[in-house]
Formats: structure tokens, C-alpha cells, sequence
């Protein structure tokens, strides 16, 4: 009689298993900003996929038949988070048109708690990202000083020394000619038009484009953005001193901000004259509304060229994350794209992408 009643209990827990993992993967296309708790379930999509890839395999070998399909059912349905997850794909062998390079270089370390008085580690740094093989640099969190003595942090004059001749940045959160901080696009080819991109932006976040000609027949709008941040340091994370309630506040905040701003994002990219790439830090993993929201319109680099999961938080206990992203449009064909882990100067690992101007 027990164990009977034990039997049923299980079966019961697997059917609610069901549903959350459907309502879970729904939250996907649930603006944060409409229903907060949409991200939450959003994020547990990973967890799902994988327990019901396990439990219907042990379902199946008990001979059962409902259970079983309805976890099947449900991992066919929510296919696309393996996609987000894990690629394996092999680089095209072709003439690429052009390179895009996109680094949050968190200021590249310019300020003391970074490099912790050894000026060496930005000025390594600054060397190190000027020697990348690509045409266009899109930096978040870029820092440049035309004022500083020390000429370390003369950062665009280096750039324009290597050939990224066209520059255009976010002038909103610039103030020359003193400290420059913000977003930046370094180009080897012409920028025809620069601007901001007006999404509800607070600080240092944002969003810009530039119009660059590649060749006579075929020009690109590059868009660099950095979503809301949270402004929330791993060491928050472990301090128990930080309650959970203003981690989950901050969060909550930052979540609803981005939802936000990836849809005015979307609007302004569907209406470029030019085929389109966005990149940089959207600050939110493939489970998330923001993500899939990108998705619905333009294609993922990682996911049609990338290989393994790509992440590019370069953290301790957070290194799980893939935040840094490179979407394109589809009339754009692109040929490799890579996470650089060679690159530990920031919290972030740069991605880079070649791609042609035309689909073959």
C-alpha cells in the first residue's frame, strides 16, 4: 500500500515537472518589464531540458507511456535551448569581407583596483588588443585620455597608429577633451554615419551604430551596445552581509530595463537601410527574454559558427555565463566566429567574427 501510494506521488511530481518545465521555457517570450518573474523561469530552462532528457529515458525503460512522451514532448518542443547552449561547428573556407571584434575592455583597467599600481597591465593590454586581426573594433566600457601624461592611455591614437583610421564614438557619454568613456567603433574602412541609438540608457550604458563602406557595393550598420548593467561584483554574491533582497532588487531592476531596451534595439535595427550586426555586452545569457527576443530577428554568430558553450564572463564563480554576443542579419553570410580566451585582461572575453557581405 505504501509503496503504491510512493509510486503515485512520483508519477504526480513528474507531470507538475511537466508543467513547470513548459511554463518555464514559455517565460522566454514574456517581457521581464510586463512580468518579472518570467526571467526567473526563464533561467531554469537549462535544468529542465536536461532532467527530462534523463527521467523520460528512465520512464521509457519502465515501460510507461504517458510519462515518458510527455517529457520527449517536451524536449523536442524546447529544442532551441540546446542550440543557445552548445555549438559545434566548423569554419567556412572563404574570402571573408570583413572582421568584427567585439571586447568589453572594462576601461582597460585604468582605474586602481584594476591594475593595483603596476601601470604595466593596461599598457600590456592596450598593446596586446591593438596586434587583433580584424577591421572593425567594437569596445564597451572603451577609456580614452588625450590629457594623460604618461601617454599610456592614449588609447585611440594607438589604434589609428595600427590602421583603424575611422572612429566614432558614443559623444552622449563623452566629455572631450578630457577622460573619454563609453562605446566606441574603430573601423579600417570609411564610416559614412555615426550616432547614438536612443534606448532608455542610464550611466554608462547605451547604444550606437556607424555606417561603414566595405567596398562599392555593399555597406554594413554596425550597432555596439551595453545593455543595463547590474552592478553587482561576485565578492556581493558571497558576502553575506549583502541581503538577498537588494541583489534581487538590483537584479529585478536591471532584468526589466533590458527587456526594455532590446525591443526599442530591435525597432531601430529592422529599419536600417544596410544589412545590420549587433554586438557587444547585452548582459544577459540565451535564457532570456532579451536573447530570444534578438533571435526571433536576427541570427546568432555563436550559434551558426561558434564551437563548445562559449562563455565569455572571464569570472570565478560566475565563468559559466555566455553575456557577449554578435547577432547579424540574415542577408549577411558569416564564415567563423570565435570566443578569444587569450585575451584575461577584463571581466569579459572578447568574440570575434568574419563574415561576407553577401550569401553565396
Amino acid at each position: 500500500m505504501t509503496l503504491r501510494i510512493i509510486k503515485k506521488i512520483v508519477k504526480f511530481g513528474h507531470l507538475i515537472a511537466v508543467l513547470i518545465a513548459f511554463l518555464a521555457y514559455g517565460s522566454l517570450f514574456i517581457p521581464p518589464d510586463k512580468f518579472f518573474l518570467a526571467s526567473v523561469g526563464a533561467f531554469t530552462t537549462p535544468f529542465w531540458w536536461i532532467y527530462h532528457v534523463i527521467s523520460g529515458i528512465i520512464w521509457f525503460f519502465r515501460r510507461k507511456k504517458i510519462l515518458p512522451l510527455l517529457s520527449f514532448l517536451f524536449v523536442l518542443i524546447a529544442m532551441p535551448i540546446w542550440s543557445v547552449t552548445f555549438s559545434w561547428n566548423t569554419a567556412l573556407k572563404d574570402t571573408c569581407d570583413f572582421k568584427v571584434f567585439s571586447y568589453n575592455v572594462r576601461v582597460f583597467n585604468s582605474y586602481p583596483e584594476h591594475h593595483k599600481g603596476n601601470l604595466g597591465i593596461p599598457k600590456t593590454m592596450i598593446s596586446h588588443v591593438s596586434e587583433v586581426d580584424a577591421d572593425i573594433l567594437c569596445f564597451q566600457e572603451d577609456y580614452n585620455d588625450p590629457r594623460d601624461k604618461r601617454r599610456i592611455f592614449h588609447t585611440e591614437q594607438v589604434f589609428k597608429k595600427k590602421g583603424w583610421n575611422y572612429v566614432a564614438r558614443d559623444v552622449k557619454k563623452f566629455n572631450p577633451p578630457a577622460h573619454q568613456f563609453g562605446l566606441t567603433i574603430y573601423s579600417k574602412f570609411p564610416i559614412l554615419r555615426c550616432e547614438s541609438i536612443p534606448i532608455d540608457a542610464k550611466h554608462t550604458n547605451g547604444a550606437m551604430y556607424a555606417d561603414i563602406q566595405l567596398n562599392d557595393s555593399c555597406i554594413v550598420r554596425v550597432i555596439n551596445m551595453h545593455l543595463q548593467s547590474t552592478y553587482l561584483q561576485e565578492k556581493e554574491l558571497q558576502d553575506p552581509k549583502v541581503e538577498t533582497k537588494n541583489i534581487f532588487s538590483r537584479m529585478h531592476r536591471a532584468i526589466q530595463r533590458r527587456s526594455l531596451q532590446v525591443r526599442q534595439l530591435i525597432e531601430f535595427a529592422r529599419l536600417s537601410p544596410y544589412p545590420v550586426i549587433i554586438c557587444g555586452d547585452l548582459n544577459e545569457t540565451p535564457y532570456s527574454y532579451a536573447y530570444f527576443e534578438l533571435r526571433s530577428y536576427f541570427k546568432n554568430a555563436f550559434e551558426t559558427r561558434g564551437k563548445g558553450f562559449g562563455f565569455t564572463y572571464n569570472g570565478k564563480l560566475l565563468s559559466f555565463l555566455r553575456i557577449d554576443h554578435q547577432f547579424y542579419s540574415s542577408t549577411l553570410q558569416i564564415l567563423d566566429f570565435q570566443t578569444l580566451y587569450q585575451y584575461k585582461y577584463s571581466d569579459h572575453f572578447p568574440t570575434i567574427a568574419s563574415y561576407c557581405c553577401n550569401k553565396h
